[in-house]
């Protein structure tokens, strides 16, 4: 005999753009989902079908917006939106807790010298947004990446 029945559904959309110099991608998934379960967590009858939403961590919205402009033949500069909307969090015994949605804005430029040689630098969470994805794992707030980068 099943335990319970789960029943999952989405849908997500992505389109792009590009016109000369400047390319705009963006995307933006919905997910829901219930289960139907006659018993509890530990096997027993509840008496009545009950239904509840169980997709813990996974953000019934989310979109992420890409602008980048190649500005000249050598420089290219982007910037990007990512957010995620409120999730819950199972905890084992307990009610679920909300995780809080957010939004993050990071920002990415390249400087090509030639074909073999560029120069790049990264910057993720400009804001200094602190956000968990998992409850009690802190996520990164703002950090960077810089380098050189060559091709043989």
């Amino acid at each position: 005999m099943n335990a319970s029945k789960q029943k999952n559904y989405g849908a997500e959309v992505e389109a792009g753009y590009t016109a000369g110099k400047l390319s705009i991608t963006a995307n933006y998934t919905f997910t829901d989902g219930e289960t139907t379960s006659a018993f509890d967590g530990t096997g027993s009858p509840i008496g009545k079908d009950t239904t509840y939403y169980n997709l813990y961590r996974i953000p019934k919205h989310a979109m992420n917006l890409n602008i980048g402009v190649q500005a000249t033949q050598a420089l290219f500069v982007s910037a990007q939106l990512k957010t995620v909307s409120k999730r819950e969090e199972y905890i084992y015994a307990g009610s679920p807790e909300i995780l809080k949605g957010y939004a993050t804005i990071d920002l990415y430029a390249e400087y090509k010298f030639s074909g073999l040689f560029k120069a790049f630098l990264d910057l993720k969470n400009i804001t200094d947004k602190e956000y968990f994805d998992i409850r009690g794992y802190n996520s990164r707030k703002f950090n960077f990446t810089a380098g050189l980068s060559f091709q043989l």
